[in-house]
């Protein structure tokens, strides 16, 4: 043993199990998670332009910008992102959406459901100093 000699694959396996390991852990990358929203029901017509209320989703893994990806509400696609980081997407529901599970859908794959319910009722817009008839653009 005193002239061992390792062939080339001795020493090249140590490096072949590191490459395949690096490859699995960025074949899992995290998927998107919701967290929790500000509003748990809201109608989907009225507020600005017509196309219901504004819900701002938290959580993590949404991508820093929207790209391709996309939010559902009860399957249907929202309307618009006035909003979208890594960690919280603000969206107005529109015409598409129905009672059912919020989801966000990256590249890498859909997040858990939080649960929306799409109702009846009125929208109204208030400025900090409390004036303004209660339309988006007053």
């Amino acid at each position: 043993m005193k002239n061992f000699k390792p062939s080339l694959t001795v020493l090249l396996f140590p490096f072949f199990i590191f490459c395949l390991l690096s490859n699995v852990a960025f074949s899992f990358a995290d998927s998107p998670v919701v967290y929790f929203s500000d509003l748990t029901s809201g109608p989907k017509t009225g507020g600005k332009d017509n196309m219901g209320a504004f819900v701002t989703i938290w959580g993590k893994n949404f991508g820093v910008n929207q790209g391709s990806s996309y939010v559902t509400v009860g399957g249907g696609k929202v309307n618009n992102y006035p909003e979208w980081s890594d960690t919280k997407i603000c969206f107005q529901l529109g015409p598409n959406v129905s009672t059912g599970d919020i989801v966000v859908t990256t590249s890498i794959g859909s997040s858990n459901g939080i649960p929306f319910s799409v109702r009846n009722g009125n929208i109204y817009f208030v400025t900090p100093d409390g004036t303004g008839d209660g339309t988006y653009s007053n």
